[in-house]
């Protein structure tokens, strides 16, 4: 809800990377946006062109034992502005994981959601207007209480089963 979250369209400033996504449509955004980049040699940009062709055509998948970190080896990309500044960054937001142990199958779905995704808006990004408990857990535990349910903090879930007519959790509180 707009009430909560501010939409932003992709941008990144740095010392060695200045790239923001002009106002076109998808995917010309995204390709225009790489094109104008100022700090990221050619040679740096037609690989990510690349990199980003090879997942499309791949259907926004990777092995499955395929980290972050080797792909960024193998398609060249590793050490680039664009990784430092780019897909580093938004590997830790989106996986919170560093690229050394982070899935590049997941990462790929990423991308595609997002660089790849053809859709307006679908590489903006969203900053909270709030705290981020009011984003969701609040509203959530509200929902729940309000239909009967109860909502327990700080407690540690043993098991979880599922029952006829919902599920059981074997609770212990903390």
């Amino acid at each position: 809800p707009e009430s909560v979250l501010r939409r932003y369209r992709l941008f990144i400033e740095s010392p060695e990377l200045r790239l923001r996504l002009p106002n076109l449509p998808p995917p010309l955004d995204v390709a225009a946006g790489l094109l104008l980049a100022k700090g990221v040699p050619w040679r740096e940009k037609f690989r990510a062109v690349r990199a980003m062709r090879a997942l499309e055509a791949a259907g926004w998948s990777a092995p499955p034992e395929q980290t972050v970190a080797e792909w960024l080896h193998r398609t060249g990309l590793e050490g680039t502005v664009l990784a430092r500044r780019l897909y580093i960054p938004l590997c830790l937001a989106a996986l919170n994981t560093p690229r050394e142990t982070a899935s590049m199958a997941v990462f790929a779905r990423v991308l595609g959601d997002s660089l790849g995704a053809g859709e307006a808006g679908a590489t903006d990004y969203l900053v909270a207007n709030t705290d981020l408990t009011a984003l969701l857990p609040r509203p959530a535990a509200d929902w729940i209480t309000a239909r009967g349910g109860e909502v327990r903090t700080s407690t540690r879930v043993r098991s979880i089963a599922q029952h006829e007519n919902g599920w059981r959790l074997d609770l212990t509180d903390s």
